[in-house]
Order: structure tokens, then sequence, then C-alpha cells
């Protein structure tokens, strides 16, 4: 959950915008405190939720856009050393997409096998019959 200042609203004021942040006032009210009444400079980006999950109002995106032969290379070093592992998700936190492809300050926070869910398919531009249809 990221909110961008616009040199004018509180950070409560810019949850309050959010569809997704709008659920998450209660929590981060308790965690945040006086806090939330900061006003943040213009273009100024503030990650308020580190925690990439759906009941902390973490949007997922499709990265399938990003999928070219380096990248496919590079999970495919990731992958080597794991026995019987052919089909899954890495759930993980990198610096930049330039590190992504270079296969560097990767950080993998969950392995998922071949029964996880497809992270893609909680883009909201995706539609369910997209979903149904993979």
């Amino acid at each position: 959950l990221t909110v961008t200042g616009n040199g004018v609203s509180t950070l409560a004021e810019l949850v309050m915008m959010s569809d997704r942040g709008r659920l998450q006032m209660s929590a981060l009210t308790e965690r945040m405190g006086a806090a939330l009444d900061e006003v943040m400079p213009a273009g100024e980006k503030r990650n308020l939720e580190p925690i990439g999950n759906h009941c902390r109002g973490t949007k997922f995106l499709s990265g399938m856009h990003l999928i070219n032969d380096r990248l496919v290379a590079v999970f495919d070093d990731l992958s080597k050393d794991i026995d019987g592992f052919y089909f899954g998700r890495y759930d993980l936190k990198v610096k930049s997409i330039e590190d992504l492809y270079e296969g560097k300050n990767i950080r993998v926070l969950e392995l998922n096998g071949v029964t996880s869910e497809p992270g893609h398919i909680y883009d909201p531009s995706y539609s369910i019959w997209s979903a149904w249809s993979e």
C-alpha cells in the first residue's frame, strides 16, 4: 500500500482517497498514530504497508510483459538446485527490474509449488474469464 504526496493532503487523507487504503485505515491509525497527520511533499511516495497481502491492501499487478529470455535464464538459475522443481511461483522482492534481469539483489520470500495460484490473475485489469481460461 503506497501513497503519493500532493503537498496539501495529510497521509490520512491520501489513504482515504484510495479504495484499498480506506479499508486499512484503522490498522494504519493504530500503527502510525499522529504520523498520519503529516503532509507529504508533492510527488513523494511512501510505502505504508510493506507486506504484500490482499488483506493488507496490496494491489497485485501482472508482470507477464516482463518475461523474456534473460528473465527465464535467471529463474532457471534460481531453480536448478531444487530437486524435482519444474513449475511453481516465486514470491520475491528485488530493488529494480534491471537487477531482476541481471539476477542480483533478489530476495526469495517464498517458493510455491505446482498447486500455487498464478499471481497475475489478481491484477485488477485481468478478467475472471481470462483467469479461468488459463
